[in-house]
């Protein structure tokens, strides 16, 4: 079974980032002091993913989709980085935003969108993972109206 997970994202330096990967967990929620791209994998728990066929690739393809995402916007307090569970729970200027995943079939891994004057945007790679490389930047396009994440057709 599943469990809910509550993430705290707190602003890290993008040099700090690139060293993690991408790749934070925590256990509660906290406030983000401005916007964040966040990368949900609920597809395989955490300790299993090196013993699943296509795990790390799948975890990969959601790495490198957060860490385009965030090197296309370069907003300097942007928050960056990958949850394990099937859901979220961003917190902003005392607004609370619970993000859910679908689940099923290519709908357990999806990156998150966040800025504080707006609802997030969940964004699924519907024919696998690997697609959120070029879904999750151009979001954040339309998103944070930034024309250097355009990618792909």
């Amino acid at each position: 079974m599943r469990q809910r997970l509550t993430a705290v994202l707190k602003t890290l330096p993008v040099a700090l980032l690139a060293v993690l990967g991408c790749h934070s967990v925590a256990p509660r929620v906290e406030s983000l002091s401005g916007p964040a791209v966040v990368g949900i994998f609920a597809a395989i728990p955490e300790d299993e993913i090196a013993d699943e066929p296509g795990g790390s690739e799948a975890l990969a393809h959601l790495q490198f989709a957060v860490a385009d995402t965030r090197d296309c916007l370069a907003i300097p307090d942007l928050t960056a980085g990958i949850v394990f569970g099937d859901s979220v729970t961003l917190v902003s200027d005392g607004a609370t935003h619970d993000v859910k995943l679908r689940g099923g079939a290519s709908y357990d891994i999806a990156g998150v969108l966040f800025r504080a004057d707006a609802e997030p945007v969940v964004v699924y790679g519907p024919v696998g993972p690997s697609t959120l490389q070029v879904l999750l930047p151009n979001a954040a396009a339309e998103y944070f109206s930034e024309p250097r994440c355009r990618v792909g057709f």
